[in-house]
Formats: structure tokens, sequence, C-alpha cells
């Protein structure tokens, strides 16, 4: 769904549909607002997807962010998230550290499968960064080795 410029209003059927999939690449959306992104939390817990990519879909912004954080910790299938020039700024940038802590607790039970996380190119300030890598630290992700974002070796 590269480029597409799919509206917050195809999102959700696009989701729907896609049940068996195990990755969704919605980059460059510019289009897709809070209410696609509110419709994209809701169906992806019931979702096997491996891989979203958000990149570039910079009407997600601290809302969209937070909606989908908000929903990581019960996402137990996806292991990639990319969320690369979304204009995400520090409120959005602590909806994901707060996803992270929780998704920490669960890894450590063996109940989560996110593996990495990019969400560079935002506008996170140093204070808000410095709170998503310290719970990347925390969850046991190596933040040296992918530039802008984070994994877990």
């Amino acid at each position: 769904m590269y480029s597409n410029s799919i509206s917050s209003s195809c999102i959700t059927p696009v989701a729907a549909v896609g049940a068996n999939l195990v990755e969704l690449i919605l980059y460059g959306n510019d289009k897709a607002r809070y209410s696609g992104w509110s419709a994209l939390a809701g169906v992806l817990p019931h979702l096997r997807l491996e891989r979203l990519d958000c990149s570039r879909c910079s009407g997600m912004g601290c809302d969209g962010a937070g909606v989908i954080a908000a929903v990581l910790p019960k996402c137990k299938a996806l292991q990639c998230l990319s969320m690369v020039r979304c204009a995400i700024g520090d409120r959005g940038g602590r909806a994901l550290a707060s996803a992270l802590l929780v998704i920490a607790s669960a890894d450590s039970q063996g109940q989560q499968s996110l593996k990495s996380i990019d969400a560079s190119w935002n506008r996170l300030t140093g204070e808000c960064a410095k709170a998503i890598v310290n719970e990347c630290v925390t969850v046991g992700w190596d933040v040296e080795q992918m530039p802008g974002g984070f994994r877990k070796e």
C-alpha cells in the first residue's frame, strides 16, 4: 500500500481484510489521520502482523502514535514497527515509551515478540528520545545497532 494516498476511511477495510497478513506497509500515506490510526489500532491486536511500516505517514502525529502505542502490548505477533517521519512529538513518544515498559514485562514472561522499533526523523526532543532509549534498554534491546531505531538481540 506504498504511497497510495489512503485516507483514514480506507485503513480499517485494508486492515480487516488482512486477517492473515504478516506484513502491512502503509508507507507514505499522508492522508491517514487520527480516525484511521484509531480504526487500525482497533483491529491490530486481532491480526497476525509481524511487520507494520507506517513510515512517512505525516498525518499520524502524536494522536495516531498514541493509539497505536496503546495496543502494542496486545499485538503478540508483531516483531517490527516502523514509524519514521510520522510527525510524532513528545506526547506520542511518551506513549511509545510507556508501551515499551509494558512490553518489557510481557517479554520477560515470553509473551511478546516485538523485536524492533524505528521512530527516527520525528519531532522528539532529547528528553523524550532518552526516555524511549531507556525503555529499550529495559526491554533488553541493542540501542547501538540500528541508526534511529532499536532492536532486540
